[in-house]
């Protein structure tokens, strides 16, 4: 039995820049970090300049630093304000 082809214009591809792309909420499910290398590379002391050619994926991948880094801000603030609270009571 034959399977029915879906035609090539019901396909997403998704956007054609990162910065389109990164607005999607689940941008971040294009990233594998299974051996924690963006974490590693964030708590560098060095400084890093991305490049790289058109569409590689640079702006993309500096949202997900940026996406990553705020997430633990946040919690870092939420943690800190739970153990004021703890400490006045």
């Amino acid at each position: 039995m034959l399977t029915k082809l879906k035609p090539i214009s019901g396909i997403s591809f998704g956007y054609s820049d990162g910065k389109n792309e990164a607005r999607q909420p689940n941008f971040e499910s294009l990233f594998y970090d299974g051996s924690g290398y963006y974490r590693t590379l964030r708590n560098d002391p060095l400084k890093y300049l991305v490049v790289g050619r058109k569409g590689t994926g640079k702006t993309i991948l500096v949202r997900y630093f940026m996406k990553k880094m705020q997430e633990e801000k946040i919690l870092f603030q939420n943690l800190l304000l739970l153990e004021i609270l703890q400490a006045k009571s």
